[in-house]
C-alpha cells in the first residue's frame, strides 16, 4: 500500500501477518490503526527518566524527640513568622513553613510549605515546582545544620546556603536535560549550551491537566518514533519533532505555549520541521511540509487522551470554552458559537442581517482585544472561523403570476 503526503513524498506500507485488504471496508483507517496500535504496543519510556515525573512533596515529616535541642529551637523559629529568621527565609524562598500537626509536644511532625504568594491569586502564573524543591532542601538544610541556629548564623550565610542550593540543583537540571538530548534525542553534545539543557531538563517540573510534561514529551516521542519507524520515515527527526512540540510549556506564565515554544526554538536553534510541529500542532487546518506534523499531533492525542494521563482537562477545557463563548456572544453579529479540537478552533456562526463585510477586519480586532484581556488561566493562540448562512425561500406560484 501507498500513503501519499501533502509534501508530494510516497511511503510504501508493506502489508504483512496474513491481512486480507479486501475483507475491510475502510482498508486505510484499518491500516492506520494498525500503525497506531504497534506503536503503542511498543511503547516504553527510559526508565532512567520515570523517576523525575514526581517532583518532591510540599509536606515532609520530622521525628521531633530525634532532633538535638539546637534544631527544635530552629525549627521553632522558623515556625514563629514574627521571628527575623523566618521572615528572611520565606523572602529568600518564596515559601513559609507551616506545622500541620499544631502541637510543639507532638513526636512526629508534619511540615508543610506554603507559598507567601498564596493569598495572591494569580491564575496567570503556574506553581513553581522548581522553586518549591530548592525550598524544602532549603528548610530541611537548616534545620539539620548545627552550624545555622539562630545564634551561631546571620542573615548573610542564610543567603549563601540557599544560593549553594539552588545552585546545585540547577546543575542537576541541566545534567538530566543534557543526558536526554545526547541519549535520547542523539544531540551533538557540543552544540548544546547549558541554557538549552536546563531548559529541556525543568520539563520534570511543569505539569498539563496534572499530566506531567516530562512524561507527556517522552510518550509522545516514543509513540512518534514508533509510527514512523513502520512508515521507514526518519525515526530520529519524529522523536525531536514530538518532544519540543509542547516546549512552550515551560514559560512561567500560563500563555499561549504555541508562540513560547516558537520562540524557544528560534533561540535554540532547532531545525524547521520542529519549527513547524511546535507552531501547528493545534492547528488542523494547514498544509504542512512534513510527514512529522500528522504525526506528532496523533501521538499527542494519544498520550493526552489515555485514560487518567489528564483528569482535570474535560473539567477545565468546559470551564475555559464557557468564559469565552460569554465573551463571544456579547458580540452582536455572532449567533452561534462551536468550539472544536478541544477549544482550539473556535467556530463563530454570523448572523447575516447584522453582520457587514465592511466591518470584517474591525471584528477581528475586538475579538483579540477581548479574548486577549480575558482572564483565562490557559491561553492559547486560538483559530478562529467565521460562518456565514444565508437561507430564503419562495414559492413557484407566488412569483410565476409576476412573469
Amino acid at each position: 500500500m501507498e500513503i501519499q503526503f501533502e509534501s508530494n513524498k510516497t511511503f510504501h506500507i508493506e502489508i504483512k501477518e496474513g491481512i486480507e485488504p479486501s475483507k475491510h471496508k475502510g482498508f486505510d483507517d484499518f491500516i492506520f490503526e494498525s500503525l497506531i496500535l504497534k506503536a503503542v504496543y511498543n511503547l516504553k519510556l527510559p526508565r532512567e527518566y520515570t523517576i523525575h515525573f514526581s517532583p518532591l512533596k510540599k509536606k515532609f515529616q520530622l521525628e521531633f524527640n530525634l532532633l538535638s535541642a539546637a534544631s527544635k529551637h530552629t525549627l521553632s523559629e522558623l515556625l514563629n513568622y514574627q521571628s527575623p529568621i523566618s521572615s528572611y527565609c520565606a523572602s529568600l524562598s518564596d515559601f513559609r513553613l507551616i506545622d500541620e500537626n499544631r502541637r510543639e509536644n507532638s513526636p512526629l511532625r508534619s511540615l508543610l510549605l506554603s507559598s507567601v504568594y498564596a493569598d495572591q491569586e494569580d491564575s496567570r502564573w503556574k506553581f513553581n515546582y522548581e522553586k518549591m524543591e530548592i525550598a524544602l532542601l532549603f528548610y530541611q538544610e537548616l534545620i539539620n545544620s548545627p552550624a545555622l541556629t539562630p545564634e551561631k548564623g546571620n542573615l548573610e550565610d542564610l543567603s549563601v546556603l540557599y544560593r549553594k542550593i539552588s545552585s546545585t540543583k540547577r546543575a542537576e537540571i541541566e545534567r538530566l536535560g543534557r543526558d536526554i538530548l545526547v541519549n535520547f534525542l542523539e544531540y551533538e553534545p557540543n552544540n548544546i549550551s547549558g541554557e538549552f539543557s536546563y531548559s529541556v531538563g525543568k520539563t520534570k517540573y511543569f505539569f498539563s491537566y496534572n499530566q506531567n510534561l516530562l512524561e507527556h514529551l517522552l510518550e509522545v516521542s516514543v509513540l512518534s518514533a514508533n509510527f514512523a519507524s513502520q512508515l521507514k520515515l526518519d525515526v530520529q527527526k519524529a522523536k525531536r519533532a514530538a518532544f519540543f512540540h509542547d516546549i512552550g510549556k515551560i514559560v512561567g506564565q500560563h500563555s499561549n505555549h504555541v508562540s513560547a515554544g516558537v520562540s524557544l526554538a528560534h533561540q535554540f536553534r532547532l531545525e524547521p520541521y520542529i519549527v513547524e510541529t511546535i507552531q501547528f500542532h493545534h492547528n488542523y487546518e494547514i498544509r504542512w511540509e512534513t510527514p512529522y506534523l500528522p504525526i506528532v499531533r496523533t501521538m499527542d492525542k494519544l498520550s493526552a487522551g489515555r485514560l487518567g494521563a489528564r483528569p482535570l482537562q474535560l473539567e477545565k477545557t468546559r470551564e475555559r470554552n464557557e468564559k469565552l463563548q460569554s465573551i463571544l456572544v456579547e458580540i452582536e453579529e455572532i449567533s452561534k458559537v462551536e468550539f472544536l479540537a478541544g477549544g482550539h478552533i473556535i467556530r463563530l456562526h454570523l448572523n447575516p442581517t447584522l453582520f457587514s463585510w465592511d466591518k470584517l477586519e474591525e471584528m477581528k480586532i475586538k475579538i483579540s482585544q477581548l479574548v486577549s484581556e480575558a482572564e483565562l488561566k490557559y491561553q492559547y493562540n486560538y483559530q478562529f472561523v467565521f460562518k456565514l448562512e444565508f437561507e430564503a425561500s419562495f414559492m413557484l406560484e407566488d412569483y410565476s403570476k409576476t412573469v
